[in-house]
């Protein structure tokens, strides 16, 4: 049909890793009488053949799945992925550097700055991609930077450890689609149950799209950190949520 497994997990509400492990024909689905209501439930299948901007929250409002960030990526001039205790996702995904090569292919003004302080977890699963971006004789992974910094206090002093912070500056056409400038999301490692079991659990990433007024006030914060640190492409100072 043109859709995806993590579309149909966002639709069924239950984990990406649950459809892959469907798809693969050695475990049955559970719950049926659940799966059978919400398949024959209206709008199902348009939920699912959804065009991809629309956004599609993988549990609930304000609460995404990478989905969404790839999305928001699409509408994008520049990302800026700002972790410390937390790994990057495409360090050892293969899924999420395929689908990183695609959208840098498709948005060819897109730039992706990933900041970390140096000696940290982060700098340690960049660099395994890192080693591998270099060897590709591709323009579009020039596009991707690496920011290490040394201040890992002031890292912590604003909140960060165990979440990672997502800033997506919109491009013109991201602006005008979605009214405001920046997304700032919140990258949240959790343990999820499957069914409301407590067994098995599995690691899942979410992320949380902040309210306006936190976010501008993150942001602002972030904004003066990453200019004393001289890191590339500064955001602009025009309040979150202002769309010109």
């Amino acid at each position: 049909m043109g859709t995806t497994k993590e579309r149909i997990a966002a639709a069924l509400r239950i984990s990406s890793p649950t459809i892959h492990r469907w798809a693969s024909g050695k475990y049955s689905p559970r719950n049926s009488h659940r799966i059978k209501t919400v398949l024959s439930s209206p709008g199902f299948l348009d939920k699912l053949l959804r065009p991809a901007e629309s956004g599609e929250a993988a549990e609930d409002a304000g609460v995404h799945s990478i989905d969404f960030f790839f999305e928001t990526a699409t509408f994008a001039k520049n990302i800026y992925k700002c972790k410390s205790s937390l790994e990057f996702l495409m360090s050892d995904s293969e899924q999420v550097q395929r689908r990183m090569k695609h959208l840098l292919e498709q948005n060819d003004q897109l730039k992706i700055f990933c900041v970390f302080p140096s000696g940290s977890r982060a700098e340690e699963t960049f660099c395994r991609f890192f080693e591998l971006l270099i060897t590709l004789d591709q323009a579009w992974a020039n596009r991707i930077q690496k920011c290490p910094v040394k201040d890992n206090d002031g890292l912590l002093a604003l909140g960060f450890g165990y979440t990672g912070l997502v800033i997506v500056e919109y491009s013109d056409e991201g602006r005008k689609r979605f009214g405001r400038l920046v997304e700032v999301l919140l990258e949240v490692p959790v343990r999820a149950y499957e069914n409301g079991e407590p067994n098995p659990f599995l690691k899942k990433t979410v992320w949380i799209e902040l309210p306006t007024e936190q976010a501008h006030n993150l942001w602002s914060k972030w904004k003066e950190f990453m200019g004393n640190h001289h890191i590339l492409q500064p955001l602009t100072a025009v309040p979150y949520g202002e769309a010109s």
